[in-house]
């Protein structure tokens, strides 16, 4: 009888991993598992050797421990979990899709080992692949004051001060009007990069910058913003108009690195990302929406 019953301990682990791949455990294996009098060594194993979809939230440790379920074999599971959420992480199969935030606010290691330089990224998806894209900035050419307006409401209206990017597109097209960006600021000491985010060591992240939608002008083959304002009464305005810029939300991934996602959808046009403190040069980030 003896002899039996070891046979059956000895066979008990071999059956429980056999069916491993044909199985994925959940919090209600475990439990049934327990409550059929198998031993902590065992549902341990086969948590090491199985397929897991386990629930570790807060409401589901509680069950749980309601279940009398060891803090052994809960803690393994929480590894579990821990485990198969690592290994999607390194995995090749693309995390992060345009228009969708990441829970967890990662980026797969495939993404990271694209950034080199600091500067504006963005996620280009081609044949279910991720591509990290550099923005390159733009330098903007004239600045321009408009005076009619002055002229013709004998100085009641304002004058409008606007910046101008040649072209009428940016060399960077977006076809999906939900991108994802990435602000890499690397050291912010060494500044040599052309896609550097500014000529300022004081720009550490995201929300020292604006987004815009430009005007194009097809008259001038360029396209415009408003920078600022002069008039009589109102006195000098300098910065973009409100109705100019685009919402937008930052989320630290590590030092550094951000990722910015637009709060809405982005309608087909010109934008530009560009730092909202002083700098020497005006250099806009520029990309179009073409969908």
């Amino acid at each position: 009888m003896k002899r039996i019953f070891l046979t059956l301990m000895l066979f008990v682990p071999l059956m429980l991993m056999g069916q491993t791949n044909n199985e994925i455990l959940t919090n209600a294996s475990i439990i049934k598992l327990y409550k059929n009098g198998i031993s902590n060594e065992i549902i341990i194993s086969k948590i090491k050797s199985s397929n897991c979809n386990f629930n570790v939230s807060t409401d589901e440790l509680i069950k749980l421990k309601e279940a009398k379920i060891p803090d052994e074999i809960v803690n393994a599971m929480v590894d579990a979990t821990n485990n198969n959420h690592n290994n999607n992480i390194s995995s090749s199969t693309p995390l992060l899709k345009n228009g969708q935030d990441d829970k967890n606010n990662s980026v797969s290691d495939g993404l990271l080992s694209q950034i080199h330089d600091p500067g504006i990224y963005y996620v280009k998806i081609s044949g279910g692949e991720q591509k990290l894209v550099q923005i390159e900035p733009n330098i903007c050419g004239q600045v321009k004051t408009s005076v009619w307006a002055l002229y013709l409401t004998s100085g009641l209206a304002k004058a409008k001060k606007m910046a101008t990017l040649s072209g009428v597109k940016s060399q960077i097209q977006i076809t999906d009007n939900s991108p994802v960006f990435y602000f890499y600021f690397g050291n912010v000491d060494d500044t040599k990069s052309s896609g550097d985010l500014s000529n300022s060591e004081s720009s550490v992240n995201p929300n020292e910058y604006i987004l815009i939608k430009m005007l194009i002008n097809d008259k001038t083959h360029s396209r415009q913003f408003d920078i600022g304002s002069i008039g009589i009464i109102s006195g000098v305005n300098s910065g973009v108009d409100d109705k100019y810029r685009i919402a937008f939300k930052s989320t630290k991934i590590k030092s550094g690195l951000y990722k910015v996602v637009c709060q809405n959808p982005l309608s087909s046009g010109e934008y530009g990302f560009m730092y909202s403190g002083e700098n020497k040069t005006l250099k806009v980030f520029d990309f179009g929406i073409s969908n």
